[in-house]
């Protein structure tokens, strides 16, 4: 969207080339009208209350649509072809866009849509449109139409503008005149950017001029009429890059960032989107003053900043920053470098920034040191290390940010972080030394304040290495399956252990019968249930020998006793002799070096059976001898 402010009597509002605005005045105060914005947006007409709404959206074979607003009614310019255009069922073959201004032309007649209205007339031969008014040359005049009305004069030339009451124009073959007077040349299209004084400033192609008495004084080149402004007072002129502010006299007083702008005879008016800025002619104050150069123990630099002025620091960094009730804030300060004679910022703000170098006075860092390293073949500082660096340092370092001391062992580093501007002191740091071999060694101290190394030195300490002394305390600690004995001294900072084991082989694991749990612990006993290793026993009598098959619930060694025999060895089939004066069978079932006894009775009715099939047998002998 481009934009351009209009200063009516001291008003000043912000126009753009938007199809429909609120009214959005600047200065004197800032205030925006409820009406909606209307956009275009692709092929979309597009209005934005709050939300976006599309209005209309123009879909077809075509190249392009325009969207413009006419007496309050939105119109649209099709594009069908290259050189072919439609706009309320009439055909053009040419079409322009000035801003605001829309221009349609076919071989009979130019339509004009200016200010919102459209105006047709015969097409002139030669035509010219400006930040002031639009020229429509005819054979013999021309017509000139602005917004405050149209008018014809009887000669072919271009209005630029006025002159207090003097019109300022320029013919077709370049002259520009005031009146009838030729005050200058412009081989390209001119335009009036205002009146200063008796003088007249005119942009012609991409240069500014100035014309006062008889004299034309070229001053800017690039510039941009719509985003420029000249009144009595300031030549303001706008280029790409920037905005420069002239007096009456030529003498150029300000130099913002590219910005839209206008003035009053006091105020000067700046719009660079979304922002509005305003400068006071008359306020003379600076942008930036230095309250104190000199960072010392008492507080760092500092610096008085307009307000609206943000601050970029370069070799700088900020302390502190307090509001004055005053059209300045308080920033203090202090170099990145200790030393340094400089403070380098910018001063910014969105239509100026300002390269600021000022004169400081700072001290570099102080810094001594002296150690050692203490090695032995213990343990120090309460830690598992073996050694200790033994450093004292004393410093002085004046700031007001909280810096780090940084010590660096072979490729190991520590860092101990200060808040004091002087410091002593003395600091034991656990190292592991396994290299005996050195007598010294280099160690680097560094300060580094705001991640930036202030100052460094190198040191190199001697090692000395600590004994422990002769006598040696001693405790005994049972573990159960072992004894420990430690045996310990220290000296200062250094522990020496020696620590010494002694196994028992303490039973801990028993094999009971009985238990509900099949696993139980008893302090620090493992105790194992054993489930009844027999169970059952059979047995049968295959006279004259009594059959014994052991059903077990471990494959464990036993022993069997019946009457005068016995088994020994694992479970398998027993065969005794059978001895009917012995009716028990005893067990024994060894499982570890526990011992299981079971004993079981041989019942009476076995033996009886026995006798009675030993009586039938003896009968049926002597039946055989004739005896019975």
């Amino acid at each position: 969207m481009n934009y351009t402010l209009e200063n009516i009597e001291d008003t000043i509002y912000l126009k753009t080339d938007s199809i429909r605005q609120p009214e959005i005045v600047l200065f004197p105060e800032v205030s925006i009208g409820k009406e909606p914005w209307v956009i275009q947006k692709g092929n979309k007409l597009i209005q934005i209350d709050g939300k976006e709404e599309v209005l209309e959206e123009t879909q077809g074979d075509f190249l392009g649509v325009t969207y413009i607003n006419v007496e309050g009614v939105y119109e649209k310019i099709l594009q069908i072809k290259e050189n072919e255009y439609i706009f309320r069922g009439n055909k053009y073959n040419k079409f322009l866009k000035y801003f605001n201004t829309c221009i349609l032309e076919n071989s009979k007649k130019i339509t004009l849509i200016y200010d919102n209205m459209e105006i047709n007339r015969e097409k002139p031969k030669y035509y010219i449109v400006n930040k002031n008014a639009i020229s429509l040359v005819y054979d013999g005049y021309t017509e000139i139409i602005s917004k405050s009305g149209s008018f014809r004069i009887n000669e072919e030339k271009i209005l630029l503008g006025k002159q207090g009451n003097k019109l300022v124009f320029q013919t077709l073959d370049g002259k520009i005149l005031l009146e009838d007077e030729v005050i200058g040349f412009c081989e390209n299209k001119a335009e009036l950017l205002g009146v200063i004084g008796n003088g007249v400033v005119i942009s012609c192609v991409d240069r500014v001029k100035y014309f006062n008495d008889g004299i034309w004084q070229e001053i800017e080149i690039n510039v941009n009429p719509f985003l420029s402004f000249v009144n009595s007072n300031f030549i303001i002129l706008t280029t790409n890059i920037h905005t420069l502010v002239y007096d009456k006299n030529l003498f150029l007083i300000y130099k913002f960032l590219s910005s839209a702008s206008s003035a009053t005879t006091r105020y000067i008016v700046l719009f660079r989107n979304p922002f509005v800025g305003v400068v006071d002619s008359l306020d003379n104050e600076e942008v930036m003053k230095v309250e104190k150069t000199v960072l010392d123990e008492s507080s760092p630099i500092k610096i008085l900043i307009r307000k609206n002025y943000d601050i970029e620091y370069q070799n700088v960094i900020e302390v502190n920053r307090k509001d004055t009730n005053s059209n300045y804030y308080q920033v203090e300060v202090e170099p990145k470098l200790l030393g340094d004679y400089e403070a380098k910022f910018k001063l910014i703000s969105p239509f100026f920034s300002l390269n600021v170098n000022i004169p400081i006075i700072s001290e570099k860092p102080k810094i001594y040191a002296k150690g050692s390293i203490i090695r032995t073949n213990g343990e120090v500082l309460g830690t598992k290390m073996n050694s200790y660096l033994n450093i004292t340092i004393n410093a002085k370092i004046v700031t007001n940010i909280p810096y780090t001391i940084r010590i660096r062992f072979r490729n190991q580093s520590f860092d101990i972080i200060f808040d004091k501007k002087e410091i002593n002191k003395e600091l034991k740091i656990p190292v592991n030394i396994f290299n005996q071999k050195e007598s010294n060694e280099i160690i680097k101290i560094e300060v580094i304040r705001n991640n930036t190394i202030q100052t460094s030195m190198e040191l190199l300490v001697p090692i000395i290495f600590v004994e422990p002394p002769s006598e040696w305390k001693s405790k005994i600690i049972d573990h159960g399956n072992y004894i420990e004995k430690i045996l310990y001294t220290s000296r200062g900072d250094i522990s020496w252990t020696k620590v010494y084991h002694y196994p028992t082989h303490k039973k801990a694991l028993l094999v009971k019968e009985g238990l509900k749990e099949g696993v139980k612990v008893s302090g620090d006993k493992v105790i194992v249930n054993l489930e009844d290793p027999i169970i059952s026993l059979y047995y049968t009598v295959d006279y004259p020998y009594l059959v014994l098959i052991p059903n077990m619930r471990y494959y464990y060694p036993i022993e069997v006793f019946y009457g005068t025999h016995s088994y020994r060895g694992l479970p398998e089939k027993i065969i005794f002799p059978l001895d009917p004066a012995y009716n028990e069978i005893f067990f024994r079932v060894y499982v570890g070096d526990k011992i299981i006894k079971r004993t079981y009775k041989i019942p009476k009715e076995i033996y009886f059976k026995v006798a009675v099939n030993s009586k039938c047998k003896l009968e049926e002998l002597l039946k055989t001898f004739g005896i019975v």
